[in-house]
């Protein structure tokens, strides 16, 4: 991996350690903090701002690629617009299955019940896979991005209504919960030695939560 102990020249926030950002976010999986001030926020929930999102392989992930990434026109605007704008960090697997680190800038939601309400439309408007709840260390997936739902199998389709009371829901990030019916049959699993169950499009619920989804019978 590229020297992680050299603040590279270029790099205009004093407040901030580049390669401990590298370092934090191979370490605990993520890192979240703010550019100017270098709080790392304990509280409150981050949505990404899209068309900042950028990946980096692991091997090459290091201080000098974060300020390469930063120093871009583009997302130094986007990160030092605002106070509550965060440069975010987290490793993850791409496609293929390979783990790839990912940068990219956010905005961190107030953690109260309104703050609640306009983190989910931020996800909703941006088009976001997820946010993240640093209060209760959770990740909240968007029910209405459809990469989530093919995750979840059986081409689910939300039930009437369920959309609309999502995103106006000023629940904890983490606690709402989104009913989806599936349109297509879908096979599961009934444990070690017995047989698989087969469940019929349209009989299966699935309930959508903070933590991802569950299909039931």
């Amino acid at each position: 991996m590229a020297d992680q102990k050299r603040v590279p020249k270029d790099w205009n926030f004093p407040n901030v350690d580049p390669n401990k950002v590298v370092e934090e976010t191979l370490k605990e999986g993520g890192h979240t903090v703010n550019l100017l001030t270098g709080v790392q926020p304990t509280t409150g929930t981050a949505v990404s701002i899209p068309g900042h999102e950028q990946r980096i392989p692991v091997d090459l992930f290091s201080g000098e690629e974060v300020a390469k990434y930063i120093n871009s026109p583009e997302h130094f605007a986007a990160a030092t617009a605002r106070p509550s704008r965060h440069l975010g960090t987290w490793v993850d697997s791409d496609e293929e299955g390979n783990k790839v680190a990912f940068a990219d800038v956010s905005r961190v939601f107030k953690n109260t019940p309104e703050g609640n309400r306009r983190a989910r439309l931020a996800m909703m408007a941006n088009n976001q896979f997820a946010a993240f709840n640093f209060d209760n260390f959770v990740t909240e997936y968007n029910p209405l991005q459809q990469e989530v739902l093919n995750r979840a199998g059986g081409a689910p389709k939300l039930m009437e209504g369920e959309a609309e009371r999502w995103v106006t829901s000023k629940e904890p990030i983490g606690q709402e919960v989104v009913f989806a019916e599936t349109t297509e049959p879908q096979t599961v699993s009934q444990g070690r030695g017995r047989k698989k169950k087969v469940i019929p499009a349209g009989q299966g619920t699935f309930i959508f939560t903070g933590q991802g989804s569950q299909l039931q019978g």
